[in-house]
């Protein structure tokens, strides 16, 4: 009970937390744009209205993750015949009551990041236009999901445990990797820029990895190796995101007569919140259920890379879509401004 207060009490002050940012972006963007006469409240019904199969897509991935919590059995990915992994995982149980072991985080993450690959090749084949992902964003994570793949199909060491781990994580990942691929042959690869962060990434992870592969000092550090590069070809992949997004409104503003695609604006403003929710799952997983240990460390600081990392690809995400409902929001009062405008012009000739 004493557990179940504590994390309770967690939970309550993230969730404080994270409203008061909410509501300081808010107000700082309202006042930045200057955007006081914008209906926040319409505009938010007509982007949800058009883009219900988000909507309803999102809503039916977390049914079916609750659906996994109530009803599946999470002891079916630990071994029963081990004293010491039975005893570490009642523990970890009651130090996570509600979703039966932390790596249920990086499940749902899983879960959303599909969801999100899934949608946007729908959407990208229904329109013309561009996407958030296309070019090196979706290179970068398109090259994550294929390190994770291939780590899930040769070691366990890195599986998930929990009602929604086992080959349901590997399906998700594997998924991805399939979907990432589908959407990067119809919104087109990265350039240079993706090998350049492809080669930084590839040596950040030679420099630190961790040991739970259960290599010996000295031995093969592969799948260690791989962990860490499918994580930091995230970390530069949401910079490659911010760096789109900040673009794409730099080239707003230099054209303030331009109107939003509102069919695109609805379904990439999803792309960029689901990033970014799903991204809040590691960010909280790194920084407290995984807690560092000389024993597992096979070299460097891959505890601080893997902190700092999802800390920062967290924030690289709030900020794209911070731009992006700058942008969306900007645009759309300046458009109205204009018509303004002209209808007063028109008004005085009449007269």
């Amino acid at each position: 009970m004493e557990t179940l207060a504590f994390g309770t009490l967690n939970s309550l002050h993230t969730l404080g937390v994270g409203v008061a940012c909410a509501a300081f972006v808010t107000s700082e963007l309202q006042r930045r744009f200057e955007l006081t006469n914008v209906n926040v409240k319409a505009q938010s019904v007509r982007i949800l209205c058009r883009s219900l199969p988000e909507t309803c897509a999102l809503v039916t991935t977390l049914l079916v993750a609750l659906a996994l919590r109530l009803f599946s059995n999470p002891d079916r990915n630990v071994s029963m015949t081990n004293p010491a992994e039975i005893q570490v995982w009642e523990q970890i149980k009651q130090e996570w009551p509600v979703l039966m072991g932390a790596d249920t985080l990086l499940a749902v993450q899983a879960m959303l990041r599909l969801l999100v690959w899934v949608m946007v090749v729908f959407r990208t084949s229904q329109c013309t236009t561009g996407s958030a992902l296309s070019g090196a964003p979706g290179t970068l994570f398109l090259a994550a999901a294929g390190a994770r793949s291939l780590l899930a199909a040769q070691t366990a060491a890195y599986g998930l445990d929990g009602p929604l781990g086992g080959s349901f994580a590997v399906f998700c990942e594997v998924a991805s990797a399939a979907w990432l691929a589908a959407m990067c042959s119809k919104i087109g690869s990265g350039s240079v820029c993706s090998g350049a962060a492809f080669a930084m990434a590839a040596w950040a992870a030679s420099r630190h990895y961790l040991n739970l592969s259960g290599a010996e000092p000295g031995g093969d550090y592969s799948h260690d190796k791989l962990f860490i590069l499918a994580h930091c070809l995230e970390f530069f992949g949401s910079i490659a995101l911010l760096a789109q997004s900040v673009r794409c409104v730099a080239g707003e503003s230099e054209n303030q007569g331009r109107t939003l695609n509102p069919r695109r604006a609805s379904w990439d403003g999803f792309v960029y919140l689901v990033l970014a929710i799903q991204q809040a799952l590691p960010a909280y997983y790194f920084l407290t259920a995984f807690a560092p240990s000389q024993s597992l460390v096979g070299e460097g600081r891959p505890f601080c890379l893997l902190i700092m990392a999802n800390l920062l690809q967290l924030a690289f995400l709030l900020c794209a879509l911070a731009f992006y409902v700058a942008g969306l929001l900007g645009t759309s009062s300046t458009g109205d401004e204009g018509e303004g405008q002209i209808r007063a012009q028109v008004t005085r000739i009449r007269v």
